[in-house]
């Protein structure tokens, strides 16, 4: 698989999405690494076609894994979201669970490559802000070197989900790698 393949895969319906340039800098990334993948997401896809609302990462990252193998994991607590992102994917595993508790509780936590957060619907108060910032929390320290961590809904500096995680990484001196409406950081 190249970096092509996902162009010609995803182009038509993500090409003038705000999302693109994070998605084909993540997928670059993580074709380059050229063996099977670990993806673990938070919230997953829960309605077809919904490129530019939701984003479906979780049809990319089962498109991702299908092709270079390994594995993707979403945890997600709504039941109905549940059952429509399964019938979106034919590789990755929709678990229903709180995503702090999943992220805190998953296995191999030390080989994965991507954790993709965007389980929390954004807010205008600091809940959802917050929430990403505990999901990070529960699984950061066994992160591996050179695992991505991406999240959605970046609208700018002080109003996305990011908000607090940009302030907690960048306290350890870990700045992003790419700045767009999916905040993209390398763990170093």
């Amino acid at each position: 698989m190249t970096l092509a393949d996902f162009d010609k895969a995803f182009s038509e319906v993500l090409g003038k999405s705000h999302r693109w340039d994070a998605f084909t800098f993540i997928a670059e990334d993580l074709i380059a690494r050229g063996r099977p993948l670990y993806i673990v997401e938070t919230g997953c896809a829960r309605q077809v076609d919904n490129w530019e609302g939701d984003g479906l990462s979780t049809v990319l990252w089962d498109w991702i894994v299908t092709r270079t193998g390994g594995r993707s994991v979403t945890y997600e607590i709504n039941h109905a979201n549940i059952i429509e992102g399964r019938k979106m994917v034919s590789k990755a595993e929709i678990l229903q669970c709180d995503s702090v508790v999943g992220l805190r509780t998953t296995q191999d936590q030390d080989k994965i490559d991507l954790l993709y957060l965007d389980s929390y619907d954004l807010t205008d108060t600091i809940d959802s802000p917050l929430h990403h910032l505990a999901e990070l929390a529960s699984i950061y320290a066994a992160l591996p070197s050179g695992c991505l961590i991406a999240i959605d809904d970046c609208v700018d500096e002080q109003h996305g989900k990011h908000r607090f995680v940009r302030d907690f990484l960048s306290r350890l001196g870990v700045e992003p790698v790419l700045r767009s409406y999916i905040t993209v950081w390398r763990k170093p």
